[in-house]
């Protein structure tokens, strides 16, 4: 932890912040999850921009609560930006877009694609692939 919480601080400086964009997080390990900790709790990381993507799991939030309570130590500055699924709405609008078509028009194939997705957006997206293939 020592050696890349003193990595991240030599490579960044106030004109030269760094951005460091983890996806998946759920799939992280225990050691991992504890070094993300540390570093988000560095007081000294202030150059630091987290991206953090994950699906929820108890894991991941009961981290992100630990961080916030301050049990890591003092947090700095974040937000939880919760990504949801797509509702029939939102997707049914996607769909006439793509379709160049009035929602009207796609509503029976986005409740079928709702369906068979429960909107989640990578399954709404390669199933549309998959039906444009076929």
């Amino acid at each position: 932890k020592l050696l890349v919480r003193q990595f991240l601080r030599t490579v960044s400086n106030a004109g030269r912040p760094i951005c460091i964009f983890i996806d998946d997080l759920q799939w992280a390990d225990d050691e991992s999850i504890q070094l993300i900790e540390t570093l988000l709790t560095d007081q000294s990381s202030s150059r630091l921009l987290f991206v953090l993507a994950h699906r929820d799991t108890e894991a991941i939030m009961t981290s992100m609560k630990n961080i916030s309570a301050g049990k890591c130590g003092p947090a700095l500055p974040w937000t939880l930006i919760p990504l949801a699924n797509f509702s029939l709405e939102s997707l049914n609008g996607m769909v006439a877009e793509l379709l160049l078509s009035n929602t009207a028009m796609t509503l029976s194939l986005s409740v079928t694609v709702l369906k068979k997705t429960h909107g989640n957006p990578y399954f709404v997206l390669q199933f549309l692939e998959r039906m444009k293939a076929d």
